[in-house]
Formats: structure tokens, sequence, C-alpha cells
């Protein structure tokens, strides 16, 4: 065992011991089952005492085990730096990090503590969220929750996906340099009725303890409007939303740029100026791919399976994200394609994500590669592609 991964167990029972153990979160992850993807570790008071309550969480389900103090330790030590790369301890007094890059390198790094409070330990409390349903103001105000917290049944698949976003975008910026700055700077693209912003402002400010400059940038002035009352009633100064398209709005810089459904070339356009504007995190969740899919050549040995349209249009939707990735690779970023929630909530559930790199990029290998993908599926022109040159 490291001497950084024996400093960070030791502290991890250290705080379990003492009571101010508030949970752990282990990502990253690098080989072992696919289908797991996190595992959340919190405290949960059983008959036997105090355990361990280690939520493995896989693409379609959930499933809990209890352990003892020294148990948990031993599974987390056999799990870090083999199938995940990071492991982050939250206590009362100070938030600990142990990751470990791809050359399997150690590292600690120490933060100021993301929770006053260790919170409830009974075995039957609520589900561990991202985002609280009590007491929130701006998801009351949006009509997601009532005043009593409950979530409303129409907004039921909208509040896991609020969630669910937000958990993603927390291991995001971890993994980024913007973990430990002390003010950021977002452009949403397409912000919409601002259900992902005002979540992401808060977790940022309330959570992570980073002050926050958002702006929401929505083509409908009421929907605009309605989003700036609401920011103002709740007290969210920092966050702002602005009539405009996404391929008129323009900015100076930004930190994080945000994209989430933007219609087919728009998100084209998001991803462009966030590269413009030096973003140190581009997150996209692309809608509609019209651009590839009439592109797409059916004289090949693939003529056959792109008869069948529904499979074309599914092809292209693949190749057009593909690409986009690959653009942001060759820009400088880690790049990432994921689902990012279970379609049965919603059907544009895939994901990109690109961290700036301090890597060295290999960019005429990255072009051959577009170029090749390009000439396979006969595609001509890339929205992106055609900004970025």
């Amino acid at each position: 065992m490291s001497d950084d991964k024996q400093k960070f167990i030791n502290l991890f029972l250290e705080k379990i011991e003492s009571g101010s153990f508030v949970k752990a979160t282990l990502g990253k992850k690098r080989g072992g089952d696919e289908q797991l993807k996190n595992i959340y570790v919190t405290p949960v008071n059983l008959k036997a005492g105090i355990n361990l309550s280690f939520l493995y969480r896989y693409k379609t389900r959930d499933e809990v085990k209890n352990f003892s103090a020294t148990e948990a330790a031993e599974v987390i030590n056999s799990l870090v730096g083999v199938e995940f790369l990071s492991c982050h301890l939250f206590s009362t007094d100070r938030n600990v990090e142990l990751s470990y890059s791809r050359k399997l390198k150690s590292k600690l790094h120490f933060s100021k503590a993301s929770f006053q409070t260790v919170g409830s330990t009974d075995h039957n409390k609520k589900k561990n969220r991202f985002v609280s349903a009590e007491n929130n103001q701006y998801l009351q105000l949006l009509g997601v929750v009532s005043s009593s917290g409950q979530i409303s049944k129409k907004k039921e698949k909208k509040f896991r996906q609020i969630d669910k976003f937000i958990e993603i975008i927390d291991g995001i910026i971890r993994s980024s340099d913007l973990m430990g700055r002390e003010k950021i700077t977002v452009v949403d693209m397409g912000a919409g009725k601002g259900y992902l912003t005002f979540a992401l402002f808060d977790y940022l400010k309330n959570t992570l303890k980073i002050e926050a400059d958002i702006v929401g940038v929505e083509a409908r002035q009421d929907v605009v409007d309605k989003c700036n009352k609401i920011a103002g009633q709740v007290g969210f100064a920092g966050l702002s939303f602005v009539k405009g398209y996404i391929s008129d709005y323009e900015f100076e810089s930004a930190d994080l740029l945000i994209a989430l459904h933007a219609c087919d070339t728009a998100t084209d356009d998001s991803i462009y100026k966030g590269v413009l504007a030096k973003s140190e995190v581009i997150v996209c969740a692309p809608c509609c791919h019209k651009e590839i899919s009439p592109q797409i050549s059916c004289e090949n040995s693939n003529s056959e399976l792109m008869g069948f349209g529904i499979l074309k249009e599914r092809q292209a939707a693949i190749v057009t994200d593909g690409l986009r990735a690959l653009l942001l690779k060759s820009q400088g970023y880690k790049t990432n394609v994921f689902e990012f929630i279970s379609s049965e909530h919603t059907a544009k559930n895939i994901m990109i994500s690109a961290v700036k790199s301090k890597s060295p990029v290999d960019v005429d290998s990255i072009n051959a590669e577009i170029e090749s993908i390009k000439s396979l599926w006969g595609v001509k022109k890339h929205h992106l592609q055609s900004l970025l040159d």
C-alpha cells in the first residue's frame, strides 16, 4: 500500500471513529465490471451500531451492501487505485481526495469541508441525492416540488434528470482545474426553463463553496423574464438569464460552457464558442442530428444496413457525436461520451464532456482519424469542423 493510500485509509477510519464522517465517493472508473459506474459510502445506524452503507451504482440498477468500519476500509483499499482512480472523503472538518493518474501515481488533495453536519444515519433515511427537494425554494417556484418538499408526480423524471446532471457535473469539476477556484464563470447555451441552471448555481455556491457568475441564454423572452424573477426571489445574485440565440450570443470567456439539448448544429455552435472562449470544461447533451443523416452514403458495403431509416438515423447520431468528441480532442480536450441518464427518463440521454488537458495533442493523427471516419460514411461536411477550420 502506498503512503498516500495508507494516510487516506487512516483518515477514513479516524473520521468514522470521531463521528465527523459524512460520506465518501469512488469515481473515475478504470476497470472491472463495465456496468458499475460509481460507489457512494454513507454511515448508517443498524442494530449492531454504526456501519458503512456502500451504494453500488450500476448502469441500470443500484445495489447496497453494509460493512463495518474495518471491512469498509478494506473494500476501499482493494478498489481505489485498481478499479477506481479517485476517492473523495467528506467530513465536517475537511475534504480529502485520493487520486491516481493513469500511470497509477497517487496524490492526496485537501480542501475546505463541504458539509457542516453529518446528517441522519437512520437506516430508513431518504435516498442520498445531490439536489435536495426539501426546503428548495427555486424548485418550488419552478413547479418541481411542493412547499412540503414533495416531488410533483409530473416532474419526477425531471427531478431525476436534474439530480443526475449535478452528480455528473460534480465529478467533472472535481477532475478539472476548476476545483479549488474561488469563482468561476458559466454560460448555459439554451437554458430553457432553467431547471438545470438553477441547480448548478445552487450546487456551486452552497455545496462546493465556489462563487459563480452564470448566464443562461434562452430565445423565449417570457421564459427569460420568469427565470430572472425566480433568481431574484431566491436571492441568487450572480445568476441571470438573457434573451438570445446560440449562434448570435457573444461572450469573451467562460470557465464552464454548457449546452443541453441544443438542436442539431446549435450544439456545434455552442462547442465552438466554448473553444473560442478557452473554456476549461465543455459539457453538452446533443439533440437532433439532421446535418449528417442525408450525407451518409449507401453506396458502400453498408448499403443494405443503411437502407433502414431508423438505423441510418441512429448511425448519423453516432457519427455526428463521435466526430464532435474527436474535434474537441484535437483542440486539447480530454473527451468522453456517455449516457447520462436512462433512456426511460429522456431519449436525449447522450452527453459529451470535455476537460482541458495538459497532455500534448497529436493533432495530425486525430485529424487523420476524423477524415477516415468521414470517408467511411460519405460525410462531406461537419458544421463544427467547418467552424474550427
